[in-house]
């Protein structure tokens, strides 16, 4: 077998690039593939602000019943962005809506966001994100100073922090605490709201009065628990004092966030270290207090302010019950507001 020269190997190897490169414009210039790729870049021109809104962040782009509705998009490797660095950041102002989320709850999200922009409040929100999922999702979608992401710090297993009381769950609970205990700090009031609620009117405008605390209530006359899912705080010593004893004693008692946080607020009601406003339950309304009515809500005296889908289990099952009440705003990526 001969052995092929240097000079014919390289000629050999021109003429190979030369045809691969005729190839290569013939691809580009082929009028389907120009199409193709403009179809690929092109970006759907606002509608309105709120449709801009969910087209940042649509149901389509949502994982539905923990099942991922679509592939993940890779992204360049970029710095995490922490709470910490969002209040370092100096562009969020008091007080500040506080949202904390995984995955399985992004429709929830949208639905919440929806209603936030009905009711005039989108300003000022720190969605908290408890898994990379999420974050991923979230922070290439809002890229503005109204609504900043963050991830959580907290390194947990996402399997054990599904099972109530486990260690994962207490320690992603207590680092929700933690972050409300670091806004409160840096001077912020706190707006915390879970992503189950729909909003029809700007709950800010019921927080008034000389008061430290303003709070959802659950099960008026039998059982009036206060409700750790939607709740606002003003930044000033005694709240501060109230988180730090609420994220400490999560670590030493077996009973959950929410007993907790309701003992915690009675003791400290009946000790007159904090002033607290117990929210009217038929405007505040759990879902135990909401749903149990008949009556549409655009029909109820005093009128509706907010709704909270607690009590209810199971995802399906509380995006049922909001769209019968007619207070499921997403429909594909669009927001269909309450008129």
């Amino acid at each position: 077998m001969g052995v092929c020269s240097p000079r014919r190997f390289i000629r050999g190897s021109l003429i190979i690039a030369f045809l691969f490169s005729i190839l290569f414009v013939l691809v580009l210039h082929n009028p389907k593939d120009v199409m193709m790729y403009k179809r690929f870049i092109h970006v759907v021109p606002n509608e309105d602000p709120c449709n801009s809104l969910m087209q940042n962040i649509s149901a389509t782009d949502s994982v539905l019943n923990g099942t991922q509705s679509r592939d993940l998009v890779s992204t360049a490797p970029r710095q995490l962005i922490t709470v910490e660095d969002v209040i370092n950041e100096s562009i969020l102002k008091s007080p500040v809506v506080m949202i904390c989320i995984n995955s399985g709850f992004l429709e929830f999200l949208d639905n919440l966001l929806c209603s936030i922009f009905h009711v005039e409040l989108l300003q000022n929100i720190l969605i908290v994100c408890e898994d990379e999922l999420a974050y991923q999702r979230l922070s290439a979608k809002f890229k503005g100073q109204s609504i900043r992401v963050a991830l959580t710090n907290q390194k947990y297993s996402p399997e054990g922090a599904a099972k109530r009381f486990s260690k994962d769950y207490k320690e992603l609970v207590r680092k929700r605490v933690s972050y409300i205990e670091m806004l409160l700090q840096n001077n912020f009031d706190v707006f915390y709201i879970d992503a189950d609620i729909v909003l029809v009117q700007n709950p800010l405008l019921y927080f008034t009065g000389d008061f430290d605390a303003f709070v959802q209530i659950e099960n008026p006359p039998k059982m009036e628990s206060y409700c750790s899912g939607f709740f606002y705080m003003k930044s000033n010593n005694m709240t501060l004092k109230f988180v730090k004893t609420w994220q400490s004693r999560l670590l030493k008692d077996p009973q959950g966030n929410q007993i907790v946080f309701a003992r915690m607020l009675r003791f400290f009601d009946h000790e007159k270290l904090l002033k607290i406003r117990r929210l009217p339950h038929k405007q505040f309304s759990s879902g135990k207090v909401f749903f149990a009515s008949k009556v549409p809500w655009q029909k109820r005296q005093p009128p509706v302010v907010a709704v909270h889908a607690n009590w209810i289990v199971g995802h399906d099952q509380k995006k049922q019950k909001l769209k019968d009440a007619k207070l499921w705003f997403i429909n594909g990526t669009k927001c269909i507001l309450p008129s």
